[in-house]
């Protein structure tokens, strides 16, 4: 009775197929990683939009901006979050990055709103 031959993949196939994955990986989690960042920044740049709305709306009224970001926590909850840390200045707001790249994103006047 001859021996029925078992279909089987080879160690030098798997180690190359290991290899691709290796390469694609090295390859695209930089790209991914960028994603994420970009992901963070646009986070943090929704907030400073909504704040330097209500600021001028505040403006609007006769009203002084608000130093202490406490006193808009219906837009922003929590001034330190999981990516940054909001303060507000006499004329802008500040997000201070907690990530690896350690940036900050400025708003230097609410009256032009430009980052």
């Amino acid at each position: 009775m001859a021996a029925k031959k078992e279909k089987a993949f080879t160690l030098t196939e798997l180690l190359v197929v290991v290899v691709v994955i290796g390469v694609l990986s090295a390859v695209v989690l930089p790209k991914f990683n960028k994603v994420i960042e970009t992901r963070k920044t646009t986070e943090a740049e929704e907030i400073m939009a909504a704040v330097r709305t209500e600021q001028e709306r505040r403006c609007t009224l006769d009203k002084k901006y608000v130093q202490d970001l406490s006193q808009l926590s219906h837009i922003i909850p929590n001034t330190d979050t999981k990516n940054f840390t909001y303060v507000a200045t006499a004329t802008g707001i500040k997000a201070y990055s907690k990530g690896k790249y350690g940036y900050t994103l400025e708003m230097p006047s609410y009256q032009d709103g430009r980052l």
